[in-house]
């Protein structure tokens, strides 16, 4: 099975990790923007997907690497992301 989804770049961010806030701080202000809200949209995606609390999905996800699910039996993930879209894959 795969999962698609296409996320607006204009949709506020939602919750990441204390560990993604500390990989942003780090990060020019534009590419923050970008990664807190692609980071935060895949774990909406995948919380809704496995019915679980977005922060309590075990994602392994550092600024210009790939996302790794961190519970194998959870599947796989990735996104690629544009001016005005995020894209969240999932199988």
């Amino acid at each position: 099975m795969v999962k698609l989804w296409i996320i607006s770049s204009n949709l506020p961010s939602k919750e990441i990790s204390s560990q993604e806030k500390l990989w942003a701080d780090n990060l020019s202000p534009t590419r923050r923007k970008q990664y807190i809200h692609a980071r935060s949209y895949t774990r909406h995606v995948l919380s809704t997907l496995f019915n679980k609390p977005s922060l309590d999905i075990p994602l392994y996800a550092p600024p210009s690497n790939p996302i790794k699910l961190l519970n194998k039996n959870m599947g796989f993930t990735s996104i690629s992301h544009c001016k005005n879209n995020l894209l969240v894959a999932w199988s």
